[in-house]
């Protein structure tokens, strides 16, 4: 796994990751979060709480259940439990269930001193594809500002001087 091999490398004291963010439940995207959850104590997940029916999905979810003190954070509702029941992935457990924390919204969260983390988009709707769900994030560390898109969508691909489709990510985000 690159990312741990990356994080023991830069911080080889590292304990525990306060925040994971999964920007959709795509493979590329959340399969090698689990083993984050092997190496570190994790204090918040935030994931659009969208189904996915994938064994990756289902392999964070167990992870995320079984972590002492998480707070798993979605555009779903705040604390309470949420049912996710897989019918594709043959493993067992075929249901997993996730306290929830508080819920996800456009409030900006404090990270810690002259970092804020801002969700600029939440879409928990069923959609064909779930890039549509993805969680786009904005951390302002001092005066720099990163965005984090996920894969959000903005409709075919088309030079920038061209509009993003009406109903797209990038549209709403613009």
């Amino acid at each position: 796994n690159r990312v741990l091999a990356y994080l023991a490398k830069i911080r080889p004291e590292l304990e525990v990751i306060d925040h994971v963010v999964l920007s959709h439940a795509h493979k590329d995207h959340l399969e090698l979060l689990p083993d984050i959850f092997d190496r570190f104590s994790v204090r918040h997940l935030w994931d659009s709480g969208r189904l996915y029916d994938s064994c990756g999905y289902r392999r964070l979810l167990l992870h995320a259940a079984a972590e002492p003190g998480l707070q798993y954070h979605t555009g779903l509702g705040g604390p309470g439990s949420q049912r996710f029941r897989f019918a594709r992935c043959t493993a067992t457990p075929k249901e997993v269930v996730v306290e929830r924390g508080a819920a996800m919204t456009r409030t900006p969260v404090t990270l810690g001193p002259g970092a804020v983390m801002n969700i600029l988009h939440i879409d928990t709707a069923l959609h064909e594809d779930p890039n549509e769900n993805s969680v786009v994030v904005r951390l302002d560390l001092g005066g720099r500002r990163i965005l984090l898109m996920g894969d959000a969508e903005a409709g075919r691909r088309a030079p920038p001087s061209v509009a993003p489709e009406p109903n797209s990510v990038e549209a709403e985000l613009l």
